[in-house]
Formats: C-alpha cells, sequence, structure tokens
C-alpha cells in the first residue's frame, strides 16, 4: 500500500485530482458548443438557400406562364386587332401583373395602342426601340435584361412577337410592362424570419424590388461579393455587410431569365438558436464547475495553504529577507521542500555576497547582459564612469546604454567559444566632460557553449589616450625639428631675393607717381599688388620662422586683438580666390568685440589656412560661413563651414597630423601648423565633416577679460 501511496502530499494529490474534473467538463462544453453552432449554422444556410430557389422556380414559373399567356392571345387574335385590344385592355385590368402593355406596329414601327384603352400612334422611346430591334432578330419572346424608368420606378418588360409562323419575320409585337410593386407583395413571404427579406437584382447588380423596402429598388449591389458569385450562376451563401447591417444572404440564378433571386437575414436573429444554446451550455458547465470548486476549496488547507507559505518565504529572501520556516504538524515532502530550500537559499546567498565582493573589488566597469539584451547586473564602478545608478540601471533594456556598448552586445550574443571577443574605444560624454573609453566584450557560455549571456567590461583611458597622443605629437615636432633648420636656409634665400624685388618695385612705382604725377588706376592697382606681395612675403617668411619653434622655443608677438576683425581682414585677404571660384564668403557674429590674447600674425595664419582648406573643398559658386558667439563668460567658439566634398570618417582623425594630406598636391602641414597655433593659444579646434553634405571645424579660445588694465593699452585691432 505504501508503494502504491508514497507519502501523505500524495494521496492528497491523488484525492484531489479526482474531485477536480471542470478541464474535461470545459473540453465537453466546448465540442458541444462548437458541434451545435456547426450544425444550426449550416441547417440556417441551407434553409436560406432552400428559400432563394423556391423564390427562383417561383419566378421563373410566374414569368414563363404570363410569357406563355401573352403567346397565346396574340395567336389567337392574329389579325384581329380589336378583338386584340379589348383582351389586351381586360387583361391589364384583370391582372396586377402587367402596369400597362403596348402593341407595336412593324410598317411604322410605331405604338399603335396602349393598353388599357389608350389608342395612340407615339413613337417608340430610345429603350423600346432598342428591345424591339432585338426583338426582330430574336423572333421569340424574351424578357428585358435591364432596369428601365417610367416615372421613376424601375420595370421589367416582356417582349412579344407577332407572326405568322415561329419561323417567319416579325410583322409587330408587345411590349408588356411588368409591375414590380406586385412582385414585392407576391414575394412577401418568401423570407427567412421576422426580419428577413427577399430581393431581385440584375446582372448589372441594381435591386429590381425588394420585399421590405420598395426603395431599395434601384440601387448597386457590385460591392459585395456574392453578386459576382451569382453572375456565375452559381448558388451560394455570403456572411457580411449588407446595406449597414451584419447579415447572411443566399443568391440563386433564376433559370433562363436575366436575373437573380437573394434573401436576407441578419446575423443576429441567424444566431440566435446558437446563441441561445450557448446560453444553457455555459449555464450548465458554471453550476457543475461550481460544485467543483466548492469541493476543491476544502482541500486547499491541505495542499495550497503550506506551498503558499513556502512561496512567500522563497519570495521574501529574493527580495533580501530573512530565511524563517514555519513549523509544519505534519510530516510530508512539503517540510522536507521547506528545510531543503532553506539550506539552498543560503548557500546560494553566501555565494552571491562572495561574487558580489568580487565584482565590486574590479578596478573598471562591469555590465552582464543576459541574452534577451537586459542588463542583469553591474558594479559601483560601471555607474561612476558612465554616471548611472545601480538600482536604475538593473533589469533595464541594454538600449539604455550607449551605442557602443548595444553593438558590442549584438556582435557577442551568437558566437562560440572560439570567439576571442571584441575590444576597442569610444567616446563618452555627460555633465561632467569627455571621456574616452576603453571596452572589451565576450560571451557568457554554458557548459555546453550555449550563449547565456555577454560580460561587458570598460575603463576610463582619457590620460592615456592624452599622453599617447602627446608623446606622438612629441615624436613627430622632433623629425620635423631635424629637418626644419635645412628647411629655413633653403626658402629664406630666395624670400630675400622676392622681397628685394617687391621693395623695388614698390620703390619704382613711388618714383613714377612722384615725377609723372599721375593718377592712373592701374598704377594704383600695381602699387597695391606690391604692396600685397609684401605682406604675403612678411608671413611667409614668419611662417618659415615658425619651423624653427619645433627645435627651440620661440616666444610669441603676444598682443590683444579682435578676433572679429582678424576674420574680416583675412576674408579679404582671401577675396580674390572666392571672387575666382565664385564663392559666397559671410561673416556672422554681432556687433561685440571678440577679444583674445595671442599672437596676431599666427592667428591669421591659422584662418587663412582653414580657408583655402574649405576653398578647395568646395565647387563653383559654393559657400563658406564663419560665426562667432560665447558660450559663456570665458570661451569664444569659432565656426567654419562649408559645403564642400566633406572628409571621410576614417581620416578625420588624422587630418591634423604632419605630412598627412587629401590632396597630391598637398603638403599636409597647414592644418597642423593651424592645430599647433590653436594649441599654442590655450584653444581647442575640432572637426565634424560628412560627405557630400561639407565640414565645419570647430575653434574654442579663451575670451581675454576687458577688465584687464593692459588690455587698452595692448589692443590690436
Amino acid at each position: 500500500m505504501k508503494r502504491l501511496y508514497p507519502s501523505r502530499l500524495t494521496k492528497r494529490f491523488l484525492y484531489l485530482t479526482t474531485i477536480i474534473i471542470f478541464i474535461p467538463l470545459l473540453i465537453i462544453f466546448i465540442l458541444a458548443a462548437t458541434s451545435s453552432r456547426d450544425i444550426i449554422k449550416n441547417q440556417t444556410e441551407n434553409q436560406a438557400i432552400q428559400v432563394t430557389r423556391v423564390m427562383s422556380d417561383k419566378t421563373s414559373d410566374l414569368f414563363n406562364l404570363k410569357i406563355q399567356l401573352l403567346e397565346n392571345i396574340v395567336e389567337n387574335q392574329a389579325g384581329e386587332t380589336r378583338k386584340l385590344e379589348g383582351v389586351l385592355t381586360n387583361l391589364v385590368v384583370n391582372d396586377p401583373f402587367f402596369k400597362r402593355i403596348q402593341i407595336v406596329n412593324d410598317e411604322k414601327e410605331r405604338i399603335v395602342y396602349k393598353a388599357p384603352f389608350i389608342e395612340t400612334d407615339s413613337k417608340l422611346n430610345s429603350a423600346e426601340a432598342e428591345l424591339y430591334a432585338e426583338l426582330k432578330w430574336r423572333r421569340s419572346s424574351f424578357v428585358a435584361d435591364s432596369i428601365k424608368k417610367m416615372n421613376g420606378e424601375p420595370t421589367l418588360l416582356i417582349i412579344v412577337p407577332f407572326q405568322a409562323d415561329e419561323a417567319a419575320e416579325v410583322e409587330g409585337g408587345l411590349i408588356a410592362y411588368v409591375s414590380l410593386v406586385y412582385l414585392q407583395k407576391y414575394f412577401k413571404q418568401n423570407v427567412i424570419g421576422d426580419l428577413g427579406h427577399s430581393f431581385l437584382f440584375n446582372h448589372e447588380g441594381k435591386v429590381l424590388f425588394d420585399t421590405d423596402d420598395f426603395s431599395k429598388s434601384g440601387s448597386l449591389l457590385n460591392e459585395y461579393p456574392f453578386t459576382r458569385e451569382a453572375f456565375l450562376d452559381r448558388t451560394g451563401v455570403y456572411r457580411g455587410e449588407l446595406w449597414g447591417e451584419e447579415s447572411l444572404v443566399a443568391y440563386n440564378p433564376v433559370d433562363r431569365l436575366p436575373f437573380y433571386t437573394a434573401t436576407s437575414i441578419p446575423l443576429t436573429e441567424a444566431n440566435a438558436v446558437i446563441d441561445s444554446l450557448k446560453d444553457i451550455l455555459w449555464k450548465g458547465f458554471i453550476l457543475i464547475f461550481l460544485a467543483a470548486l466548492t469541493l476543491l476549496i476544502f482541500g486547499i488547507r491541505w495542499i495550497i495553504k503550506p506551498i503558499k507559505a513556502l512561496t512567500q518565504q522563497a519570495a521574501s529572501y529574493a527580495k533580501g529577507g530573512e530565511w524563517f520556516v514555519p513549523v509544519l504538524e505534519k510530516e510530508d515532502e512539503i517540510k522536507t521542500l521547506s528545510s531543503t530550500m532553506k539550506y539552498m537559499a543560503e548557500s546560494l546567498k553566501s555565494h552571491e555576497r562572495q561574487l558580489q565582493l568580487i565584482l565590486e573589488s574590479f578596478p573598471f566597469g562591469v555590465f552582464a547582459i543576459n541574452p534577451e539584451g537586459f542588463i542583469s547586473s553591474m558594479n559601483t564602478t560601471a555607474g561612476d564612469l558612465l554616471n548611472i545608478q545601480k538600482e536604475n540601471t538593473i533589469g533595464k533594456s541594454v538600449s539604455v546604454l550607449p551605442l557602443s556598448f548595444r553593438n558590442h552586445f549584438e556582435q557577442c550574443k551568437h558566437v562560440s567559444r572560439k570567439f576571442d571577443g571584441l575590444e576597442d574605444d569610444f567616446t563618452f560624454e555627460n555633465e561632467s566632460g569627455k571621456k574616452v573609453i576603453k571596452q572589451s566584450s565576450s560571451p557568457l557560455l554554458d557548459e555546453k557553449d550555449q550563449v547565456i549571456g555577454v560580460l561587458i567590461t570598460f575603463w576610463d583611458v582619457t590620460k592615456v589616450r592624452q599622453l599617447e597622443t602627446h608623446i606622438q605629437r612629441s615624436e613627430q615636432l622632433v623629425a620635423i625639428g631635424q629637418m626644419t633648420a635645412g628647411l629655413a636656409h633653403e626658402v629664406k634665400n630666395p624670400l630675400g631675393t622676392v622681397q628685394l624685388a617687391s621693395d623695388l618695385i614698390a620703390s619704382e612705382i613711388k618714383e613714377i607717381v612722384v615725377a609723372k604725377e599721375s593718377d592712373d588706376a592701374s598704377v594704383e592697382i600695381i602699387s597695391e599688388a606690391a604692396k600685397d606681395i609684401q605682406d604675403e612675403i612678411q608671413r611667409l617668411d614668419h611662417l618659415v620662422r615658425r619651423f624653427l619653434q619645433f627645435s627651440r622655443e620661440n616666444k610669441k608677438d603676444e598682443s590683444v586683438f579682435n578676433m572679429k576683425t582678424v576674420a574680416a581682414e583675412t576674408l579679404q585677404l582671401l577675396s580674390h580666390q572666392f571672387r575666382k571660384k565664385q564663392i559666397h564668403a559671410t561673416l556672422d557674429a554681432d556687433g561685440e568685440d571678440y577679444l583674445v590674447k595671442g599672437d596676431r600674425n599666427q592667428m591669421i595664419q591659422a584662418l587663412i589656412n582653414l580657408f583655402i582648406n574649405s576653398i578647395e573643398a568646395v565647387s563653383h559658386q559654393g559657400q563658406i560661413i564663419v560665426s562667432m558667439e560665447r558660450t559663456n563668460s570665458d570661451t569664444i567658439e569659432i565656426e567654419i563651414k562649408d559645403d564642400g566634398i566633406g572628409i571621410p570618417q576614417q581620416k578625420i582623425k588624422r587630418i591634423f597630423n604632419p605630412f598627412f594630406s587629401t590632396k597630391q598636391e598637398g603638403t599636409g602641414l597647414g592644418l597642423w601648423i593651424t592645430h599647433d597655433i590653436i594649441s599654442s593659444h590655450n584653444g581647442h579646434i575640432e572637426v565634424e565633416s560628412e560627405m557630400g553634405e561639407g565640414t565645419s571645424f570647430l575653434i574654442s579660445l579663451k575670451k581675454h577679460k576687458e577688465g584687464d588694465h593692459n588690455a587698452k593699452n595692448n589692443l590690436v585691432s
């Protein structure tokens, strides 16, 4: 017996399983409801099809009977016009099927009599003329297959020929107008249910009449799918919207007649029986379910209550609470399970505490991300580096982290044990400033080499990268210093010759002006050109001397100057190059002064290098915009923006390196010198570029305080 029932908990489980029978009941209910619904649904559809078939047969029989009646009258009264008129008049008066009947004379093709009681000699209207023409080639009776309007009311027509025999030529005929009002009343009882209605429609999709609402006559049904099926002479059922109401519609073609019958019933009425049956089944199921539930409630205290208490313990412990074990009166599996869970929980908590201490002791940030992309754990260092809180991050999606972390996660989550991991740098910026972060990522694999998460470690390498950059630039400067001495001698000698020549030209021009007292405009232009040559030679000579600064320190010629004025002068100096390419260069700055302390000539040289770089980048009729603003009380921001070809992203980090150039004819020194000049003025220069959109150089300079008592004495406009 103990083998069959190993413990009290097992006996409770078996006992409760016997009691709980609502699942089989539910299955029985679903099967009964489904099968009953399908049976009733099929019965309703079959009934609707039967009704519309009966209507089709009645319509066919009715029209065939009336056609045969008219043919008999024509045959019996052949040649006796007066008798024919009298018979037709009597027929229209006594048979509500006919609205009127017209006699057509073939010789004149005119109407000679309209029953009842109207002798006339009138022309056929266009519709009647078409039907009569059709009669002449048909040589047999037929029903018109389109709606003709008479006094705004749709009408059907029966056309019967006058012939000596069936093969003879048509010698005239009857055009009988059928009363649709009569047809509506005739088929009034041919419906399903209290809310059902039937209607007749032609091959154009127009309603001839509706047993419920005659105003629907003439309305189009082509938007409803069942008309297309009916036009193919098919019988069927359509469930869907009809005239703004969800309906069941059965349709059927009328044998050898150009229209179709249909009967409709609202789905609410069609489904009423199904709903009623379903309601009865539901009530029965609920009663049985309540009875089973009542028995189950008595068993809750046997199993559910102790299990619930154990679950509450586990939930409390998972949130950091203390583990407690309630005293159970009975020795069974639940008490054993509770003791085992306590031991496991305490062991897990000890291991978790140890792992957390190890994680927190790491000198770098750590993120653990599960395969679904949610952050499962992180250490305090990670929060400090990214300025985020652990409690606001753990459990959140990886999308809350910078893009570089997300990219690493996507690349690592589907790899194998052979994958060596990823490692790269990225720039992170927040309220505390910019940081260069180095990150290393690798997948977390279980014993089956299945990815169970991604581990990302990262640390701040800003100072390391700055030191590396400084060392690299120092090495470059040493190399440049070795060549500057020879370069200075090679360049300065020709510069001296050119300087003497330009001085001589300027002197000769002055003597010509003094001797001849000439005010010719060309002389003035030559004089200005000579002056420009002298200025540029001086600036070039100064540039050569700048090379020597890389081998020995050279003190700048410092003064306080207005950057707005310097930018305007530099633009004016390069105006002829702007005009050559029809470049539109503008300076956007407010009326205040932008005072900077430093070497004015060096700053002009830096701007010239940047402007020349933009001139070479933009196309014909391009645009260069120079804008200045104060971002705060201590900093001046200068932006030089062009709409040129742009700089590839892989080359942006190298454009300030010496001898690096994107142009074949470039020396690669212009932007390097510019960077050195800005840096020597305690400034900073950055570049942003997008291929095909243009390039922006962003210069940040320390503003000279206007309160300095030396500023006014040393100011250079």
